[in-house]
């Protein structure tokens, strides 16, 4: 129990430190709304957090010791996961709060964890020590899809190019892979279907820009 109230603790520091530092970015760059911020200076945010925080430092390594093959203790240079756990839910409601995209990229640059391990933790690699670690993948994956389609459902951005990521990586039908298929029509019925989704501008811009190439390809 004493364990555990030992992380509870260590856990709400790292996320005060990360707060702080936000805080202190937006005073030292002049930023009043992290909402207004493009995603590019959000991630020159974060990466300023680590530097403050993280880098250089065993914080987020796991301080559990186990026995090698030549009896050796190590930790196997591994990440405490349950602190990367939480540090994780605490970069997705930040994303959320200042409605940002959520990544891979951007958890590996508030955290300095590389994006080849936390794809090993999705991977569910045996090596991992935790069955937390893919757990914090798929968090980031599915927080990714959720934080590109909330912006569809706001109207904010660019519809097309947010469609275009989410059909790519998501497989969402539609706009986005409208190079992909020609000189196939597209199917109005399944872009309909995905701009039922969206807010009502959102949903005419897309529809039409979907309609709009089908008559140039029937035209040629």
């Amino acid at each position: 129990m004493e364990h555990i109230e030992d992380i509870k603790e260590t856990i709400e520091v790292y996320e005060n430190d990360i707060d702080l530092y936000i805080k202190l970015f937006c005073e030292e760059n002049n930023i009043e709304n992290i909402n207004s911020i493009s995603q590019s200076v959000y991630n020159a945010m974060l990466r300023y957090v680590y530097k403050h925080c993280f880098k250089g430092t065993d914080k987020l390594k796991s301080k559990r010791l186990y026995s090698t093959s030549d009896r050796i203790k190590s930790n196997y240079n591994a990440y405490d996961i349950d602190i990367c756990d939480s540090i994780c839910d605490h970069y997705i409601y930040l994303c959320q709060l200042y409605d940002k995209e959520i990544s891979l990229v951007g958890f590996s640059n508030l955290t300095g964890i590389d994006n080849e391990t936390i794809l090993v933790w999705g991977s569910g690699d045996r090596k991992t020590l935790s069955s937390k670690s893919i757990g914090i993948y798929q968090k980031l994956v599915s927080g990714r899809e959720n934080s590109l389609s909330d912006k569809l459902s706001s109207g904010k951005g660019n519809p097309v190019g947010v469609l275009a990521i989410l059909n790519h990586f998501y497989n969402w039908a539609g706009v986005g892979n409208m190079e992909e298929r020609k000189p196939q029509q597209i199917s109005l019925s399944d872009v309909r279907s995905q701009a039922a989704k969206l807010s009502d501008n959102s949903r005419q811009a897309v529809v039409q820009i979907a309609e709009n190439s089908n008559n140039k390809l029937s035209n040629n």
